[in-house]
C-alpha cells in the first residue's frame, strides 16, 4: 500500500513538472460522442530535447473506440521511468482542437491541452490552472468560458512540441 501512494505521488510530482500546473474540471468541454478521431493523432511521439539527450517524455496514442483515444504517457527522469495512462477525445471551439484528458484510474476530473498536429510534428499546451478562476456547473457553462477567454496570451502554457517516431 506505501509502495502504492509513493508512486501516485511520484506520478502527480512527475505530470506537475512536465506540464506545468494544468487547470483540472470535474465536467469535460463537450460529451465524448460528439467527438471524432483525428486519425494524425494515433502513433507514437518523442518529445523534442537536446540533439544528445534521449526523449524525457514519450506518448502512445491509439484509439479507444469511436470517439476516443487511449494514451500512455512514459517519462523519464534521472534513470526512473513513470507510466501514465489517459482517455482523452476532442472538443473543437473557435476552430481550435482542445483534448479533454481524464487521467486512468483517478477520480474523474478532466485536464484540457490545445493542440495543433501534422503527419511528424504535434504541438500541445495545457490550460493553466492559474488562468481560470471561475466555478461552472456544467459543460456549456466550460465550454462558453473556454470560447470567450481562450484566446487569452496567458490561458495556455508555453507549447511542447513532439517528434512522431518513424515505424521500424
Amino acid at each position: 500500500m506505501k509502495t502504492n501512494k509513493m508512486f501516485l505521488i511520484f506520478s502527480m510530482a512527475t505530470s506537475l513538472l512536465l506540464f506545468g500546473c494544468p487547470y483540472e474540471s470535474k465536467f469535460p468541454l463537450s460529451n465524448s460522442s460528439e467527438s471524432t478521431i483525428d486519425t494524425l493523432l494515433i502513433g507514437s511521439w518523442d518529445e523534442i530535447t537536446a540533439k544528445d539527450e534521449e526523449p524525457a517524455t514519450s506518448i502512445e496514442i491509439n484509439i479507444f473506440n469511436d470517439h476516443e483515444y487511449l494514451s500512455q504517457m512514459m517519462s523519464r527522469d534521472k534513470g526512473s521511468l513513470t507510466i501514465q495512462g489517459f482517455r482523452a477525445f476532442e472538443t473543437t471551439i473557435n476552430h481550435q482542437k482542445i483534448l479533454n484528458v481524464q487521467e486512468i484510474g483517478n477520480k474523474p476530473k478532466y485536464n484540457f491541452y490545445k493542440y495543433v498536429v501534422s503527419t511528424d510534428t504535434l504541438k500541445i499546451a495545457s490550460v493553466l490552472k492559474d488562468s481560470i478562476k471561475t466555478e461552472f456547473k456544467n459543460s456549456t457553462e466550460l465550454n462558453t468560458y473556454f470560447s470567450k477567454n481562450m484566446n487569452s496570451p496567458k490561458f495556455y502554457e508555453d507549447v511542447r512540441i513532439f517528434i512522431k517516431r518513424k515505424r521500424k
